[in-house]
């Protein structure tokens, strides 16, 4: 009895020691390395699904993640950056299908080629506002991604960097965006309109307006370009055969999307509602008021 007693006591520091590197390996879910007191992210350990990265690690701050780290990561549904990352390495999410959402920290000012090219869930991306540049194929074939802003830092856009994101349907350029590469949004298949600000001097070809028709770019039908008389925007319209209306800046682009909308029998119906509805507030407001007058 006394032998198995000291046998059991013996035995706890092992078993202790076994449940803490369980811990240990089921919160590092990433790999890392230190250069010049900085910590770089380098790849990934395992099927992570969440991946919280700390603003340091061994005391240095985290300010990269290293190229191609997360690089077909198919579990990652959700990553968390810390502020002090200021490097998002090339291709270091590509095909991370899983990936929902990314929210890019204000200290990042570069991005890699292909950065989050082929995550095909990712239907939100926030872009910070010190970004200069979106490089090429950034954000290639996120065809769940819907909507995006470009922030007014971003000068450039690169080549094929929104190509294939078939479900994007509204885009919002920088008031300073001056360049837009070759094929940018190409493949768009559901925008159909686009506002281009004057500040855009270079648009590179089939940057808008064009989808797959066995295997050859076409022109989208009723595809329309929005913007300034005389712009870059007016004559790539002119050069690409495509509908342009004329708009000096986003809201007056609004406009013209409203008073280009064709009334439905839908909106006909809501358009008589809502106008009954107001024309009897207003004949029981002035009853109202007038009764209370005579008396």
């Amino acid at each position: 009895m006394k032998k198995r007693i000291i046998s059991f006591i013996m035995s706890i520091p092992f078993v202790f020691s076994l449940k803490l590197s369980d811990i240990r390996a089921e919160e590092l879910k990433y790999t890392y390395t230190v250069i010049r007191n900085e910590a770089v992210i380098t790849g990934f350990s395992g099927n992570p699904e969440k991946i919280t990265l700390p603003e340091k690690i061994e005391g240095c701050p985290v300010t990269e993640i290293r190229d191609n780290a997360f690089f077909d990561c198919k579990s990652l549904k959700e990553i968390e950056f810390p502020d002090t990352l200021e490097r998002i390495g090339h291709h270091s999410f590509y095909a991370c299908v899983s990936l929902e959402k990314v929210n890019i920290p204000e200290n990042v000012k570069s991005m890699g080629t292909g950065s989050f090219c082929g995550c095909t869930s990712l239907s939100e991306a926030k872009i910070n506002a010190d970004t200069e540049y979106l490089p090429e194929s950034c954000f290639r074939a996120c065809i769940s991604l819907t909507e995006i802003k470009i922030p007014e830092s971003v000068d450039y856009i690169g080549n094929y960097c929104f190509s294939g994101c078939t479900s994007l349907t509204y885009v919002s350029l920088g008031g300073k965006t001056e360049k837009i590469g070759k094929g940018a949004f190409y493949m768009c298949n559901s925008l159909g309109k686009i506002y281009i600000p004057p500040c855009v001097n270079t648009i590179g070809e089939r940057a808008f307006g064009y989808i797959p028709e066995n295997n050859e770019p076409v022109l989208k039908e009723k595809f329309c370009i929005m913007g300034s008389k005389k712009s870059t925007a007016e004559k790539y319209a002119d050069e690409n055969n495509l509908k342009f209306r004329s708009a000096e800046d986003i809201v007056q682009a609004m406009a013209v999307n409203i008073s280009d909308k064709k009334m439905t029998f839908k909106s006909i119906i809501l358009f008589f509602i809502g106008t009954a509805v107001i024309s009897l507030l207003l004949f029981l407001f002035i009853r109202y008021f007038f009764g209370k007058k005579r008396v």
